[in-house]
């Protein structure tokens, strides 16, 4: 099976969602903050294919591990400890 090379910003908040990446009021990230942090040149790289903004896999996991410590990965096995109050960059601004 072939992997996946770009996410989508729906996909990129339901990864981390999945994982419990939370914002700062504890919800989900939103696809609209992920917009804003492309607006201002934060968040994750990102490239526009076609005319649609796409998220590569690699570069979204470099990015998890340098803002959370490991990546987000649905079929990696991580502990709870290392997913709970994690938060996303509008925090750490």
């Amino acid at each position: 099976m072939t992997e996946i090379k770009f996410l989508t910003a729906k996909q990129v908040a339901d990864r981390w969602e999945s994982a419990g990446i939370t914002g700062i009021g504890g919800g989900a990230i939103a696809q609209n903050t992920l917009a804003g942090w492309r607006w201002s040149g934060k968040g994750p790289e990102h490239k526009k294919l076609f005319g649609f903004i796409r998220y590569p896999i690699d570069a979204l996991r470099n990015y998890e591990m340098k803002q959370f410590g490991t990546t987000c990965d649905p079929d990696k096995e991580a502990s709870n400890d290392n997913k709970t109050q994690k938060t996303g960059e509008n925090e750490a601004a």
